[in-house]
C-alpha cells in the first residue's frame, strides 16, 4: 500500500486520509484472502507506506520469482497512487515521489513462474499496466503453452482514467472503493455464479475475472470506472475451490 508524502498543511492532511483509506481496503483484502485460503496462505503485506521502496518492490519480486513454485498460486492486491508512468512511490523523508515503471511491472509479474498468478492493481491510470502486459504477451502466451499457467491481471481502470474514491468522505454507498469491493466480495464467493448463474460453491477463473469487472464497473460513480483485464486462463479452472 504506498502513498505520497505532501508538503502543504492541507495536502498532508488529505495523504493522511487517503493512507488511512489505503491500510483500511488493504486490510479488508487481506482478511478476506486469509478467509479465502485458510491455513495455505503465506501472507506478505506492508501496510505502512513510508516502508515502500522501489528497491523492496524490486527484492520482494526477486525473491518471489526464486521461491515459488510451478504449483503455487500467487495473489497480489495492490493499493496505491497510479501515475502514467508508473506507481508513485513515497520516499517519505524527503517527499520525493519516485516511479515504479509499468513496463518494469509488467515485466516481473510475467516472469513469476507460479502455476496461477492473480493481480489486482487498485491505482488511477492502472490500465497502463494492462497495457504493459500486452506489449509483451508472446511472452506471458509462450508460458502458458509450456506449463497452462493462467495469468490473470485486473486493475480498477483504464490509463485514462483515476481511480474514485480514494478515500473514506467519498465512499460509495459505504462500501469504500468500488475495484476494492469486487475484489474483497469474490474472495468471499460472490463470484460463484457470476458466469453463468449456476453456483457451485466454488470460483472459476473465469466467474473471478467477469465478476471483478463487472462489479467494479457498477459500483463506481455513474458506473463509470473501465476496470482493464490482461493474461490467458483456462475458464474452468478454479480460483477458489
Amino acid at each position: 500500500m504506498i502513498s505520497i508524502n505532501c508538503k502543504s498543511v492541507t495536502q498532508q492532511r488529505h495523504s493522511k486520509i487517503q493512507t488511512d483509506f489505503g491500510v483500511d481496503q488493504t486490510t479488508k483484502v487481506v482478511n478476506a484472502m486469509q478467509a479465502a485460503f485458510g491455513s495455505t496462505l503465506l501472507s506478505d503485506v506492508t501496510l505502512n507506506p513510508f516502508e515502500i521502496r522501489v528497491e523492496e518492490i524490486r527484492k520482494k519480486f526477486a525473491n518471489y520469482k526464486a521461491i515459488l513454485k510451478p504449483e503455487d498460486t500467487f495473489v497480489m492486491y495492490s493499493h496505491s497512487h497510479g501515475l502514467n508512468a508508473g506507481l508513485g512511490i513515497n520516499w517519505g523523508e524527503t517527499g520525493q515521489n519516485l516511479i515504479f515503471n509499468w513496463d518494469e511491472y509488467a515485466k516481473a509479474i510475467v516472469d513469476l513462474p507460479a502455476r496461477n498468478v492473480v493481480i489486482f492493481n487498485m491505482s488511477c491510470h492502472s490500465g497502463y499496466l494492462t497495457e504493459a502486459l500486452n506489449k509483451i504477451s508472446a511472452e506471458w502466451k509462450s508460458r502458458r503453452v509450456v506449463n497452462k499457467r493462467n495469468l490473470i491481471v485486473l486493475t480498477a481502470v483504464s490509463k485514462e482514467q483515476l481511480s474514485s474514491p480514494t478515500n473514506m468522505r467519498t465512499g460509495i454507498n459505504d462500501i469504500g472503493n468500488p475495484f476494492t469491493y469486487a475484489v474483497r466480495s469474490a474472495l468471499g464467493g460472490s463470484a460463484d455464479g457470476a458466469v453463468n448463474g449456476v453456483k457451485d460453491g466454488k470460483t472459476s477463473m473465469d466467474e473471478l475475472v467477469n465478476y471483478v469487472l463487472k462489479t467494479a464497473k457498477e459500483k463506481s460513480t455513474g458506473q463509470s470506472a473501465k476496470p482493464q483485464f490482461a493474461g490467458e486462463y483456462s475458464p474452468a479452472d478454479q480460483f477458489l475451490p
